[in-house]
């Protein structure tokens, strides 16, 4: 019975410190410290390589890690971190962060796949096009009215 239940309980052990760990990862993250991060979220991969945000902050934090780089570095830190987002996105993954990642990932490799947008995008952007001009002339006239 015993060995029966030793997996469980070594598994209940780390789940402390892995969400110890996880804080303190996030806390550096939140503060756009990725090389900071970057080992917390490397070891966090490992030991979870089924969380989904674990692979998708690495992988951010390995991008951070690319623009530190020499070209031919930064071009296998930056591979490793789109097969992590790949990862991710087969996972189930759809942030609004993995998306757009990835997009600017195709845009620049001069991928040809087309960019898959959330439902509302084309109106969000015609919404955008057509406000501007009005919230620069209301900001435009405070502040001609702040400096008289």
């Amino acid at each position: 019975m015993w060995l029966l239940c030793a997996p469980i309980l070594a598994q209940d052990a780390q789940a402390p410190d892995v969400k110890a760990q996880d804080a303190k990862a996030q806390a550096m993250y939140e503060k756009q410290d990725y090389l900071g991060a970057l080992p917390l979220y490397e070891d966090l991969h490992t030991r979870v390589p089924s969380s989904t945000l674990f692979a998708e902050r690495l992988a951010m934090c390995l991008l951070g890690k690319a623009g530190t780089q020499d070209d031919a570095d930064a071009a296998a830190t930056r591979k490793r971190a789109k097969e992590l987002l790949l990862q991710a996105k087969a996972g189930g993954d759809n942030s609004n962060l993995m998306q757009i990642l990835l997009e600017k990932m195709n845009a620049a490799e001069g991928s040809t796949q087309p960019a898959v947008h959330p439902p509302g995008y084309e109106w969000l952007q015609k919404a955008e096009v057509n406000l501007a001009p009005a919230i620069w002339r209301e900001r435009w006239r405070t502040t001609r009215r702040l400096w008289r």
